[in-house]
């Protein structure tokens, strides 16, 4: 079984009977695709999801009015490797991250979600971005450019 996660063309991950592949791609027009992260799935000692929330630039942020991207990530712990981490949300559609992150559940993958961004992703009928804006306010959290 495999999955691709995301455009095939554009930045995305896939997930095969043994490995995560997770490609990268320059925003110029002409960039090449670039593994970035090839990770055994026998390797994986956990999964943390989190969410990181980036201020969008624009004429808005210049008169004050700031608002913010929101970025769903893993942080996958490998065994005697460093850290993998990385968007999940690139150009996918929200069935195949659920089919994704369903089949490394079913691996046994250990999964660290402390705002239950799972259950969020789920959830066809609550935007995520909705659900993240939420999150940072039931939680009073600050908008900040780093791991939340």
């Amino acid at each position: 079984m495999k999955f691709v996660i995301g455009k095939k063309k554009e930045a995305h991950w896939e997930i095969d009977e043994h490995l995560i592949r997770v490609y990268s791609k320059p925003q110029i027009v002409f960039g090449k695709l670039k593994l970035e992260h090839q990770i055994y799935l026998d390797n994986i000692e956990s999964i943390e999801i989190y969410f990181t929330s980036l201020p969008m630039g624009g004429a808005a942020n210049r008169v004050g009015v700031f608002s913010y991207a929101h970025q769903v990530m893993f942080n996958i712990k490998i065994k005697n490797e460093k850290n993998a981490i990385f968007n999940i949300l690139t150009g996918t559609n929200r069935d195949e991250l659920i089919q994704a992150i369903n089949y490394l559940k079913n691996k046994n993958i250990t999964f660290i979600d402390q705002y239950n961004l799972i259950a969020l992703i789920n959830d066809k009928n609550k935007k995520i971005w909705d659900g993240v804006e939420q999150i940072i306010k039931e939680n009073n959290l600050p908008y900040v450019n780093h791991k939340v």
